[in-house]
């Protein structure tokens, strides 16, 4: 049995201010620090067999955080970033929505038919990605439990393909909660735990 504790990061500055994030980068708000560091709290008995996190600083940031006190260093994976959001990344959401009604709508409600206009990824890209990671993680290891922190879509995109699920699939998943925590079980191919933020809410 090997288990997946996917962890989105805390709350950041463009969280707070519903700006679209992607590749681009904003640190997080003293809310995200404290979420963060309330999941160290909830997590500090677990041990964990290594920590992957996505290249973005607020990525970093949160599993600095998670990991305090511990002798884990992170591994960061290129394929754990959030999806590009292309000219998208740091416009509010509400112009975007104004502004690209159709393409927005697909984003959020149609990702198998998303076209990515905005110049970035679209989700097929992402699921590919997220599937090299995993198949390279679970090729060789077993009784495992690995710490993962990444991001909103990415960590979305990750269950739903675990779950043996097409695109189609992934806007019936709930949404992934700031410095939420999913468990995944891959002996039961289960979710154990999804979105949760008992910690802190």
């Amino acid at each position: 049995m090997t288990i997946l504790a996917f962890v989105r990061h805390g709350q950041t500055e463009w969280n707070h201010q519903q700006r679209m994030q992607g590749r681009k980068n904003s640190m997080l708000t003293d809310v995200g620090v404290k979420q963060a560091q309330s999941l160290q709290n909830k997590l500090a008995t677990v041990d964990f067999d290594a920590c992957y996190v996505s290249p973005s600083l607020r990525a970093i940031q949160t599993a600095e955080l998670i990991i305090h006190n511990t002798q884990h260093s992170l591994l960061i994976d290129e394929r754990l970033q959030e999806i590009d959001m292309g000219a998208w990344e740091g416009q509010l959401a509400k112009t975007i929505e104004q502004e690209s009604a159709d393409e927005w709508f697909a984003f959020w409600h149609q990702p198998d038919t998303f076209k990515a206009l905005n110049g970035g990824e679209n989700f097929t890209e992402v699921e590919q990605r997220i599937a090299s990671f995993l198949a390279d993680l679970l090729s060789e290891q077993t009784d495992k439990t690995y710490l993962i922190v990444s991001h909103r879509l990415t960590i979305k995109v990750a269950l739903n393909f675990l779950l043996k699920h097409s695109l189609s699939h992934l806007n019936q998943l709930p949404d992934i909660k700031p410095n939420s925590l999913s468990i995944f079980d891959t002996q039961t191919d289960s979710i154990i735990s999804y979105s949760d933020i008992s910690h802190y809410e």
